[in-house]
């Protein structure tokens, strides 16, 4: 196929299981002016402009506050979700651990971040969010635990392609 033919630039989903990986976990691949690019979860940008060169790693990685320049700590197989309060970027790489996860409102790969939410000063926090984004970035669940009432409340965003 002849990358130079695309008339528009489109974003595509690469499993990390595709032989068209560019690294060992998933990434997600934008194709434009040409080129393709990939970023993996643990925030490397890799480059293809010819194909027998294969997928090249570029020195530029994501940088951002808003992400982790890790995917952030990984979650292990049988975690009760619920346990996970303290602030910071968590990741869950594989499929078969999501499922194996309890209170876990994702079955699929996906990333966490969990931050303070509203409420209390200092180490006196009312509320703890979770936000969960599936790896395919069409699903976003935050579940917010309140304190004072001890429950976990889940809300859930569907995203149309």
């Amino acid at each position: 196929m002849d990358v130079g033919a695309w008339s528009e630039p489109f974003v595509f989903d690469i499993p990390y299981t595709s032989s068209l990986a560019p690294a060992s976990n998933n990434a997600v691949g934008i194709a434009e002016r040409g080129m393709l690019h990939a970023f993996d979860y643990a925030g490397k940008h890799f480059y293809c402009i010819d194909a027998s060169k294969g997928w090249q790693e570029s020195p530029y990685a994501l940088k951002s506050d808003l992400w982790p320049q890790s995917s952030g700590t990984e979650i292990t197989a049988g975690t009760d979700m619920q346990t996970i309060t303290t602030p910071g970027h968590y990741c869950c790489g594989n499929n078969g651990v999501a499922v194996s996860l309890k209170n876990c409102p994702i079955s699929d790969a996906f990333t966490l971040v969990v931050y303070r939410a509203a409420g209390g000063l200092g180490d006196n926090i009312y509320y703890v969010a979770q936000e969960y984004t599936s790896y395919l970035c069409n699903r976003r669940v935050i579940q917010t635990y309140n304190k004072d009432s001890k429950k976990w409340t889940t809300h859930e965003i569907q995203f149309k392609s």
